[in-house]
């Protein structure tokens, strides 16, 4: 069962009940930061962690379920 919070989306004065995510920035394979992040489903959190990515890989998990994985490098979803 996905961990959901209320949020608000663009376009929307409501809170609906949406799934939580965690994206984690890694850098010489330790986390550096993590934020939260508020998605319809993992497509829509893959999205929204692309235009994040630097010169840091990310980690996307949501509750114990790893999600994604970006590579600074190449730039892919895996």
């Amino acid at each position: 069962m996905p961990l959901v919070t209320k949020c608000v989306t663009f376009g929307s004065r409501e809170p609906r009940d949406m799934p939580l995510y965690r994206a984690y920035l890694i850098e010489n394979g330790h986390v550096w930061t993590a934020f939260d992040l508020c998605c319809s489903d993992d497509d829509d959190a893959k999205k929204q962690i692309e235009g994040l990515l630097d010169e840091r890989d990310i980690e996307l998990w949501q509750r114990d379920r790893r999600v994604a994985v970006l590579r600074a490098q190449r730039r892919t979803l895996t």
